[in-house]
C-alpha cells in the first residue's frame, strides 16, 4: 500500500481541468490494482512570495532611509548652494548595512565614490541621485504588492493536495509509480507514510475528552491505521 501526494498547486492557475483529469485517468488505467484518490482543499501557501516581497520592503526602507539624509546635500549641489564636502560629510554618516545597499545598488563606479567622497567630482553625485531615483519609484507598488498577496494568503487563493493511495501487487516498484505519476501530471510526487487530518478544530469524543487537531502534520493517519 503506498500514499502518493502530488505538489500542491492554485487552482485557479488550471484553465481546464478535463485534460489533466483525462490524463490522471489514464494513468489510473493502466495500473490495474485498487487506487483511490483523495483531495484536500486548503488555502494555498503564500508564504514564500509574502517572505521575498516583504525582504524587499525591508532593503527599500533602509535605502529610503539613506536617501532621507542624503538628498537635503544632493538638492543643494543640484542647486549650487552646497559642494561635494557638504556631500562627503552626509555620506559619511551612513552605516555599514546603508553602505552595502548603495554598492549592491551601484557597483564598482559607487564604491569609488563612496572609498573617496571628497574627491568625486558633480557628475558622480548626480549619479547618485538618479541611483536612488530608480530604487525608490518602486517602494509603493512593493507596498502594495505585499498588501496584495497578505489579502490573497487570507482570503482568496486555494489549493488542492491530491493524494492517491495504491493497492499495488509486491512485484510494483514505488520509484516506478511515482515516476509515471510526475509524468501522467506535470506535478512532483512524493510518498507518504499517513494521511493528513480531515478536521482543523477542537473536537470531543464520546467521552467527552476534547483534542486539539490544529496541527495536520502532527496530529494524522499512521499508515497502518488508514481505512480508505
Amino acid at each position: 500500500m503506498l500514499m502518493l501526494e502530488l505538489e500542491s498547486f492554485p487552482i485557479e492557475q488550471i484553465r481546464h481541468l478535463d485534460p489533466l483529469e483525462e490524463r490522471l485517468g489514464q494513468w489510473v488505467m493502466a495500473h490495474p490494482f485498487p487506487i483511490r484518490l483523495l483531495a484536500y482543499s486548503h488555502p494555498f501557501d503564500m508564504s514564500t512570495p509574502l517572505r521575498r516581497t516583504r525582504q524587499i520592503g525591508q532593503e527599500l526602507a533602509a535605502v529610503k532611509r539613506m536617501a532621507r539624509s542624503l538628498r537635503p546635500a544632493l538638492r543643494r549641489m543640484t542647486e549650487e548652494t552646497g559642494d561635494g564636502a557638504d556631500l562627503a560629510a552626509t555620506l559619511e554618516t551612513i552605516d555599514a548595512r546603508q553602505r552595502q545597499l548603495l554598492v549592491e545598488l551601484g557597483g564598482e563606479p559607487l564604491l569609488a565614490l563612496l572609498d573617496h567622497p571628497a574627491q568625486a567630482d558633480p557628475a558622480e553625485w548626480h549619479y547618485l541621485t538618479d541611483l536612488l531615483d530608480t530604487a525608490l519609484w518602486r517602494a509603493p507598488y512593493v507596498e502594495e504588492m505585499e498588501r496584495f498577496y497578505d489579502t490573497l494568503a487570507r482570503k482568496h487563493v486555494r489549493a488542492a493536495t491530491y493524494i492517491i493511495v495504491t493497492w499495488e501487487p509486491p512485484e510494483v516498484q514505488a520509484a516506478e509509480l511515482i515516476a509515471s505519476l510526475e509524468y501522467a501530471t506535470g506535478r512532483s510526487v512524493r510518498q507518504r507514510d499517513r494521511l493528513p487530518a480531515s478536521i482543523a478544530s477542537a473536537v470531543s469524543d464520546r467521552r467527552g475528552t476534547r483534542a486539539l487537531l490544529a496541527d495536520p502534520t502532527r496530529r494524522s493517519v499512521p499508515l497502518g491505521a488508514a481505512h480508505v
